[in-house]
């Protein structure tokens, strides 16, 4: 019968990249699979490939890898631990590393979460100059309208009904739309009224968070007027 070293030896050629604890678990299961006697190198081999399968790994019967060279090193690192972590279960040690992995984890996750929402924050604070140029807008349209709703509406309906009253037939269509735009002129300005209003409280709001982020982010408060 071959000496173990052998055996291991003949296993090492077969999958040179095969690591200490991954061996150990391997030969454990090639020879439990053997009815407790001295497996092959064969049945060490395919032991091996069965373990590995489970981290991505596929190989041909005749033993060529399917993967790239990158994509074996991480099967091969990701084997290497679990058996490792396999041979140590009963390890203080080991615990104490996997609570510590969990606790990093937790940790990385914590901080993408904080990180994403940063990023939320900075570009919400950002976005508010556009979304106060939107409103101070509003209000000035507002005021344009007003404006074009006084007084000077009465006087240019005054000089285009006179000119239409002298006979100027160029002048009824104006007429007709001036006259339309008085009668409905005080509801127009209740319209108005509640745009302004609006664009006031919607103002006020963007006021109210750009304190509110300034603070948040350790920035100046932005001019939103």
């Amino acid at each position: 019968m071959k000496h173990n070293e052998e055996i291991k030896a003949e296993v090492l050629r077969e999958r040179s990249n095969c690591a200490v604890a991954e061996y150990e678990v391997c030969l454990a299961r090639a020879t439990e699979a053997n009815n407790g006697k001295q497996p092959t190198s064969r049945q060490i081999v395919e032991a091996l490939d069965d373990w590995r399968s489970r981290f991505g790994a596929t190989v041909s019967p005749l033993g060529a890898s399917y993967a790239t060279e990158e994509a074996w090193r991480k099967v091969a690192a990701d084997s290497e631990k679990a058996a490792r972590e396999e041979l140590l279960a009963s390890s203080a040690e080991l615990q104490s590393l996997n609570a510590l992995e969990k606790q990093a984890l937790e940790l990385q996750r914590q901080a993408k979460a904080q990180a994403d929402k940063l990023a939320a924050l900075f570009a919400e604070y950002s976005a508010l100059p556009a979304k106060a140029a939107s409103a101070n807008e509003q209000l000035w349209k507002v005021t344009m309208e007003r404006e074009a709703l006084g007084e000077p509406l009465n006087a240019k309906f005054n000089e285009a009904y006179t000119a239409l009253v002298g006979g100027n037939l160029q002048f009824t269509a104006v007429t007709a739309q001036i006259a339309a735009t008085i009668a409905t002129r005080e509801l127009r300005l209740q319209i108005l009224d509640g745009i302004e209003v609006d664009a006031e409280n919607e103002l006020a709001k963007l006021e109210v968070r750009n304190r509110e982020l300034a603070k948040l982010l350790g920035r100046p408060k932005l001019e939103l007027k």
